[in-house]
């Protein structure tokens, strides 16, 4: 089966990623990949012959690159961290690779996939208008 890999240790290189090629880099867009295909219900993967289309969005490959990068650099997604009375605060729950919430959104957009709220407009099949006390016949 061919790869489904959305970005290529080059890519990571060209973006200024140190170990771009190392075993754990390479696991990690294999990762990230199969996330992303996931929260695109496979967009981008063709039903037939299960590889990838040929046109893949470059954000795809951007944020599969984004998500390697912080992985790498921070793997245990340490958002913050405190010196007196120690404190740490993680941007994931696992030491896994993760998307963010806006990388979501964009991957969603991208794969044309609604975020399932919208509006819908009804037409009544009848007048919304109440009568008027006037426009009411009665027979006394």
């Amino acid at each position: 089966m061919e790869s489904l890999a959305l970005a290529a240790g080059s890519d990571l290189e060209a973006r200024g990623v140190e170990d771009w090629d190392s075993p754990r880099a390479l696991a990690a867009i294999d990762d990230v990949s199969a996330l992303i295909h996931s929260e695109t219900n496979n967009a981008w993967v063709d039903a037939e012959t299960g590889a990838l289309v040929a046109d893949v969005p470059h954000l795809a490959k951007t944020i599969c690159c984004r998500a390697v990068s912080r992985s790498l650099s921070n793997p245990e997604a340490l958002q913050a961290e405190g010196i007196g009375s120690y404190s740490a605060t993680y941007a994931n729950a696992s030491s896994d690779v993760y998307l963010t919430k806006s990388e979501k959104n964009a991957l969603r957009k991208e794969a044309g996939i609604s975020s399932g709220l919208g509006v819908v407009r009804l037409a009544a099949p009848y007048s919304t208008v109440p009568p008027y006390p006037d426009d009411i016949e009665t027979d006394l």
